[in-house]
């Protein structure tokens, strides 16, 4: 007897679906993973979602959610499974997996900890999906998307990390409210490392095509009497300060940050961000190392990067960013 769905349709075509065509994988599904692929299903970003995560339980509730919603999205597809190769024929790969620092923890040892794990998640991306484009948001990102790229043999211009994209996001905030504008019409990156030694770079920094620094000379600097420094440490104490209030940086994160970069792949904007890229060359560094430049993003990946003209003293911050990650890399086992 035939079956309700053998009466309702009548195929017209033989054989498998074809494989999807914008498919993106998340990889953790905690807070920043599960941001992440909200915002992926509310742009219309994908026509298959896939999550992956060792706790099995929590998996399935968050696939289910999000299927539950499916009547309100797009993406006809959303699947989960612990095995990667529910990530197959994926276009681009959301890593947000990793351990978080323990009290009293060595930044080596955290990043040790989580390049055990990346042993295990990037060769398995890989072999489902050798095309697609990984993009890094664990911490500490600078270091564990230099670990991806050893590990995955992709070319480096498919390896990117979210690096200080939201870094220069909350600089331009910052910067924007002291000035009373929108942080749109203010213009200033933030290079160099995810952390304590990134770079502001105040030469840039412009309105409307006016540079701040022919207006102030000493912006930025410790004769600064307006103190413009004082943003650039707040950019930096504002991990700290969510973490205190929130447990985590959540929607930022993604929403500011990583978002715009996967549209951007998606359509083939050629749009900049600040994020990470292979650096070795530039800016006199010798090391390998992933620091975060002004990067033109296309469908490929990482397409070209701007050489910025910096000051003696912002190149040789540059540098100490690199010396910095690079005497963490260099000690690392197993890559």
């Amino acid at each position: 007897m035939a079956s309700v769905l053998h009466k309702l349709i009548t195929p017209l075509i033989s054989g498998p679906p074809e494989p999807p065509r914008n498919k993106v994988t998340v990889v953790g599904v905690g807070q920043v993973g599960m941001a992440c692929a909200v915002s992926i299903l509310l742009r219309e970003l994908a026509d298959e979602l896939a999550l992956v995560d060792v706790v099995e339980d929590k998996l399935k509730g968050e696939m289910m959610d999000l299927q539950h919603g499916s009547l309100f999205l797009k993406t006809p597809k959303i699947v989960a499974d612990k095995d990667y190769s529910v990530t197959a024929n994926s276009r681009i790969v959301v890593v947000t997996a990793g351990v978080r620092q323990q009290e009293g923890e060595s930044r080596l040892n955290l990043v040790q900890r989580n390049v055990n794990i990346f042993k295990h998640i990037i060769p398995q991306i890989v072999r489902y999906s050798p095309d697609c484009i990984i993009i890094v948001v664990s911490n500490p990102v600078d270091v564990l998307t230099y670990v991806t790229w050893k590990l995955s043999g992709l070319p480096m211009h498919r390896v990117i990390g979210s690096g200080t994209n939201l870094d220069s996001a909350r600089f331009r905030f910052l910067m924007a409210d002291k000035l009373g504008i929108h942080s749109s019409s203010f213009n200033g990156w933030i290079l160099g490392e995810h952390g304590d030694t990134s770079v502001p770079v105040w030469s840039g920094t412009n309105v409307a095509g006016v540079n701040l620094q022919t207006l102030n000379p000493n912006i930025g600097t410790d004769f600064d009497e307006e103190n413009w420094k004082e943003t650039h440490k707040m950019v930096l104490d504002s991990t700290h300060t969510l973490a205190s209030f929130q447990g985590f940086t959540r929607r930022s994160v993604w929403l500011l940050s990583v978002e715009p970069m996967t549209h951007t792949y998606y359509f083939s904007l050629t749009r900049m961000y600040p994020t990470l890229t292979y650096q070795q060359g530039m800016y006199g560094i010798g090391d390998e190392v992933y620091l975060s430049l002004p990067c033109v993003l296309n469908s490929g990946g990482v397409a070209s990067v701007v050489n910025m003209t910096l000051t003696d003293e912002e190149v040789a911050q540059l540098q100490g960013s690199a010396s910095t990650l690079w005497d963490i890399q260099k000690d690392l086992r197993d890559i």
